[in-house]
């Protein structure tokens, strides 16, 4: 009794150091290609599918799983600059942590996934790459104070047209970073009996980057390399309650302090967002109010001034949500949208179009935002069904960490930019079978004065997985990606592939295979050498899983 409730604090005390001062491990640099290291899914045992359903009674349960293989890489310099030229091969070594616990006033999932690269021929090559979910949420004084916190960690390449690498940068880990955040918020709720909620919060945020391997850096245009950035959000938000009927409105006031490296910003706003329904389904909604910002150093663009959007939403049941707006913020002509469709049982269609001023940085974090948990494993939006409880004997989540960085892949320097995104998913699952279909669009104007190329970055793609459950012993995924990007004066294409297969030998030893490739053709370019660059890697190991 005494031992079950040590391990449950002391799982808790692991969640949350994660969440705040995870800054300890190493994390490591995310690749072009889909592919995640040579990692074989959790859900390779034979009796995956049984033991997810027995997790999602489970309280508190901590496994994991242990790995070894060989990795043979086609480019080890990944045709760039730094590391060692030719082919090779590598050694490889991990371990992977999966946590929950839930109780009356606390819910904290965790999943960490350690990875080592061992080049005996290029020492220059060896990397550590950490990876690594987590989010908490608990309820200090109940219905008043909660404490939510989240944190990420992920092989993050820095640019598309430095070295390439088709895993994770474990071999071309100059044009690499370990990138790694987190939030923690807390929050006091106020009932004002009936007529309205208020929501006092206060953010804290953070960034960071170290060097993944021995490799020297990459270099980065026209700004320099990615660097550590915090931020600290107050905000005070009054939501209306039932005695308004079909009004809702809500007051916001914040105030955000950031700043990364030689760069800083002061953002203050004061909005009203109004939501009036006219019947059941569909509502007018919009939002007025004012931003007061400053930089340092100056953007090229004023993006202070009034909030003034407007457009409608329509909701059916958990079946359709559609969500258009269109009108004024940071100075420019503005839309936003949001479509969730599922379709049928087994697919569900989702579409998003946002508008932003920020920094790539935070980028990362606004993703972190979208990713949640239950007991199956981590997930982002989008990449489920909404009501996933009409399907039974789904392919069980693998429970191992999800990269929340955006799918363009767009340069991730210091420089306050527009960023002007659209993606839309096609999910379809069914027994055995998982494909999903996206596509993404991105348009990136520099706020900051550019002395090479041009002042805006586009990049268009596509990226389809197909993963299948052949039998309870055997399954398969493959991914493919491929876009085209105008940077800097020319044009890149890449594409990525990846094939992994897993095999269950026993209850708990499984063996994998997997092949990753990643093409890249440049053209145009004055600060880059311009051509054809590719990698291919080929590797197979042997997992243990306690």
């Amino acid at each position: 009794m005494n031992a079950g409730r040590g391990a449950r604090s002391a799982l808790r005390g692991c969640l949350w150091a994660a969440l705040s001062l995870f800054g300890i491990v190493v994390p490591a640099a995310r690749a072009q290609t889909p592919s995640q290291g040579t990692e074989v899914d959790a859900g390779s045992k034979p009796d995956a599918e049984d033991a997810a359903v027995a997790a999602a009674s489970r309280p508190f349960f901590v496994d994991g799983a242990a790995y070894l293989g060989g990795l043979y890489d086609s480019d080890l310099a990944g045709g760039g600059n730094g590391g060692s030229g030719g082919s090779g091969g590598s050694v490889q070594g991990g371990v992977d942590l999966r946590a929950h616990e839930q109780s009356a006033h606390f819910v904290g999932d965790l999943a960490y996934g350690l990875n080592a690269n061992y080049h005996p021929d290029h020492p220059d090559l060896n990397s550590i790459q950490n990876y690594l979910n987590a989010l908490g949420h608990a309820e200090l004084v109940p219905e008043h104070l909660y404490l939510t916190g989240r944190a990420f960690a992920w092989p993050t390449f820095i640019t598309r047209l430095g070295p390439l690498d088709a895993g994770n940068g474990n071999s071309a880990s100059g044009n690499s970073r370990n990138a790694y955040g987190y939030l923690v918020s807390p929050d006091f709720l106020l009932q004002l009996d009936g007529y309205a909620q208020s929501d006092l919060s206060i953010q804290q945020s953070g960034q960071f980057f170290s060097t993944l391997g021995n490799n020297p850096p990459a270099a980065l245009f026209p700004f320099g390399t990615p660097s550590s950035a915090q931020a600290t959000t107050v905000s005070e938000r009054i939501t209306s309650g039932e005695n308004f009927g079909r009004l809702k409105w809500v007051l916001i006031a914040s105030g955000t302090d950031s700043a990364q490296g030689a760069f800083s910003q002061r953002e203050r706003i004061g909005q009203a967002e109004l939501e009036y329904h006219l019947d059941r389904n569909f509502a007018l909604v919009g939002n007025v109010g004012y931003r007061n910002y400053a930089s340092r150093p100056t953007l090229n663009h004023n993006i202070s001034g009034i909030i003034a959007m407007g457009g409608f939403s329509y909701e059916l049941d958990n079946s359709f949500e559609l969500l258009a707006k269109y009108g004024r913020q940071y100075n420019f002509d503005s839309y936003t949208g949001k479509l969730l469709w599922q379709v049928t049982a087994e697919s569900a269609v989702t579409a998003t179009v946002d508008d932003t001023v920020t920094t790539p940085q935070e980028r990362l974090l606004m993703g972190l935002n979208g990713l949640s948990a239950d007991q199956g494993g981590f997930s982002l939006s989008g990449s489920n069904l909404p009501d996933q409880a009409l399907l039974t004997g789904l392919i069980p989540n693998t429970g191992a960490p999800v990269d929340i960085a955006p799918l363009d892949g767009l340069a991730l320097d210091n420089a306050m930019s527009r960023y002007r995104t659209a993606t839309a998913s096609l999910v379809h699952k069914m027994p055995r079978w998982t494909y999903t279909v996206t596509a993404y669009g991105s348009v990136r104007d520099y706020l900051l004065p550019v002395t090479v190329g041009s002042l805006r970055q586009t990049i268009y793609g596509g990226d389809v997985s197909l993963t299948h459950e052949l039998s309870h012993e055997f399954s398969a995924t493959i991914r493919g990606d491929y876009s085209i990007a105008h940077e800097f004066g020319g044009i890149d294409k890449i594409a990525g592939f990846n094939v992994t297969l897993n095999y269950a030998l026993a209850e708990n030893w499984s063996i994998n295979g997997q092949a990753n490739y990643i093409s890249r053709d440049a053209r145009n370019f004055t600060v880059i050498s311009a051509g054809n660059t590719s990698d291919l890697q080929l590797g197979a190991g042997l997992r243990y899983n306690f």
